[in-house]
């Protein structure tokens, strides 16, 4: 009576074992994804700082009425024990975040020379997130998101955002349905420019994720999101 026991123990740690594996290996090559991306940025960033008369007002060119870039980010996501949140899965949650992204500028610069000086993007992201604790699961879809870029004349430019997606959720939680689910968030980064056209993009989401109840369990699930990317842009 006891092998049968011992196998089904076994194989359960060889399945864990496993999955943690497969995660280490995603993260990993996510990771090394990032790292040649900012090279290629640096590397980019070092050709256009050989030119002596480039000046900071230059970055704020590439922002504006109709100006495109396109990016990718990655990074962390941890729950918040906030609302649904608060319940003995939900809270434990934490996942890996990948968004490529394109933009496009719906303003031209706005409030002369006051620090509010800025301009609006619209931005659409695809949505790739892994969920890796507590248990491992899967979403993706799509996020339109706007954007205001702060101009400030350097190579710094902050900026806030808001949007709303569509998810198609398979992580098995006992208190979140699978299926169509909505992704509302905000939050705020910062473009740091190392050329004229390129930069290391940062940002923090509060993200949230139910499905308004479509499905019979939408105990909702709130998360702290840290990305960080590059961003090119295009004309």
């Amino acid at each position: 009576m006891g092998k049968p026991a011992y196998r089904r123990n076994r194989v359960g740690k060889l399945e864990a074992t496993s999955d943690r594996c497969r995660r280490s290996l995603f993260i990993a090559a996510l990771i090394g994804s990032l790292f040649v991306l900012s090279g290629l940025v640096s590397k980019n960033g070092h050709a256009y700082a050989a030119d002596a008369t480039e000046q900071p007002a230059r970055y704020e060119s590439v922002f504006g009425y109709g100006r495109q870039s396109i990016g990718i980010s990655a990074g962390h996501g941890l729950a918040l024990p906030i609302g649904g949140t608060q319940t003995p899965e939900l809270e434990d949650i934490q996942f890996v975040y990948v968004t490529p992204r394109w933009g496009v500028g719906i303003s031209d610069p706005l409030g002369g020379s006051s620090w509010y000086r800025g301009n609006f993007e619209l931005l659409l992201e695809g949505t790739f997130l892994y969920n890796f604790e507590p248990k491992p699961g899967i979403a993706g879809g799509l996020t339109p998101m706007i954007r205001y870029n702060f101009l400030t004349g350097s190579r710094f430019i902050p900026f806030l955002q808001a949007g709303a997606g569509v998810l198609a959720l398979d992580a098995d939680l006992t208190g979140q349905s699978d299926g169509v689910s909505f992704a509302p968030q905000g939050g705020l980064g910062f473009h740091y420019f190392v050329s004229q056209r390129a930069a290391l993009t940062g940002e923090w989401r509060l993200h949230h994720i139910s499905n308004a109840g479509i499905h019979n369990r939408n105990a909702g699930i709130n998360s702290s999101l840290f990305l960080i990317g590059v961003t090119f842009f295009l004309n």
